[in-house]
């Protein structure tokens, strides 16, 4: 009983931290594409292929 809450408190890190990266990343690529938006022309903004 004592491993299999190791185990689950273990996965529980892993998973956190990976859902943590993953977040920071999805973060920064708004923040990239914001800050690229801005600069963009007009003409592309609004635009469905």
């Amino acid at each position: 009983m004592w491993l299999t809450a190791k185990l689950n408190l273990m996965s529980g890190v892993v998973i956190g931290a990976t859902a943590a990266m993953v977040m920071k990343k999805m973060c920064e690529r708004k923040q990239c594409k914001k800050h690229q938006d801005a600069h963009a022309p007009a003409s592309d903004q609004g635009v469905e292929g």
